[in-house]
């Protein structure tokens, strides 16, 4: 700023210096979870925003205890593990939750290297327990439809029909969950 031609004053310095700041910084990256709770292998998807766009720009799924060091997965902003060819700052991802239920967390690193840019919030891969459905009644004789979800997946899992209140070694008939009497 210059000061001149002052009436009825003296202008004791003539020159000053402002600096105007920029207030509008740049957003902060960030990793969202879009899927706060999964069963084990299921879809764990996820925003990452504001990243520096470099090519090499690598997320990484996490235990939420453990060290940057001791990812369980890994991949490039374009959901692979081959970098592309032009950097990516924003991207929607997935990763497979873990097998193993716990809490886990999403991190977003620059430039193949494990300078952290952002850490998701902490996502829970939570086992459901399993369930078994049948309808209330049947016909005698008849095949009784049955509904399994959740279940261990062991090729030795069967089901067994009881009469109400029989004990668990006490069943009138059983199969594999193969429809059969031999292990799938």
């Amino acid at each position: 700023i210059n000061l001149s031609g002052a009436t009825n004053a003296t202008i004791g310095d003539s020159q000053g210096v402002g600096t105007i700041a920029n207030d509008d910084a740049a957003p902060m990256p960030s990793v969202t979870i879009n899927t706060p709770s999964v069963n084990p292998g299921g879809q764990v998807q996820f925003t990452v925003s504001n990243g520096p766009g470099d090519p090499t720009d690598w997320v990484g799924l996490y235990a939420s205890t453990a060290n940057d060091f001791t990812h369980q997965n890994w991949m490039y902003l374009n959901g692979t593990r081959q970098a592309p060819a032009t950097g990516l700052s924003t991207a929607n991802l997935v990763f497979t939750a873990p097998a193993t239920p716990g809490t886990y967390n999403i991190r977003f690193f620059a430039k193949n290297d494990y300078t952290k840019l952002a850490t998701s919030a902490n996502f829970t891969v939570a086992a459901q327990p399993p369930s078994l459905t049948a309808p209330a009644s049947v016909q005698a004789g008849t095949t009784i439809p049955l509904t399994l979800a959740n279940g261990p997946g062991n090729t030795t899992d069967w089901v067994g029909v009881y009469v109400s209140g029989a004990a668990d070694n006490n069943y009138v008939n059983w199969y594999y969950l193969n429809g059969t009497r031999t292990v799938p």
